[in-house]
């Protein structure tokens, strides 16, 4: 038991020590966890950026696909008057 007393300060000096690291390890941490923070405040805008880049390409996407078949569909109707009205042949 009188060893144990004896260590006592050694101990209780050990412990300081340790807290005392431990404090300057948080503080030389903050600055990297606050710009940790930051990016990832920006990496999350970009994030929802993203999906409306998304949804409104996807709406071009729609948007292309009803232009090329309604052009199919004119570009038919028009060989198909002038095949009729002779301007046109088929190629063979």
């Amino acid at each position: 038991m009188e060893q144990f007393k004896a260590q006592q300060p050694q101990r209780e000096a050990m412990e300081k020590q340790m807290r005392d690291q431990a404090e300057q390890i948080r503080k030389q941490m903050e600055p990297l966890v606050q710009k940790m923070r930051a990016l990832g405040e920006k990496q999350g805008d970009l994030g929802r950026l993203q999906g409306e880049l998304g949804r409104q390409q996807g709406l071009l996407g729609i948007q292309q696909r009803d232009a090329s078949r309604e052009a199919d569909v004119k570009m038919q109707s028009l060989i198909d008057r002038a095949m009729k009205d002779g301007k046109a042949h088929p190629v063979r």
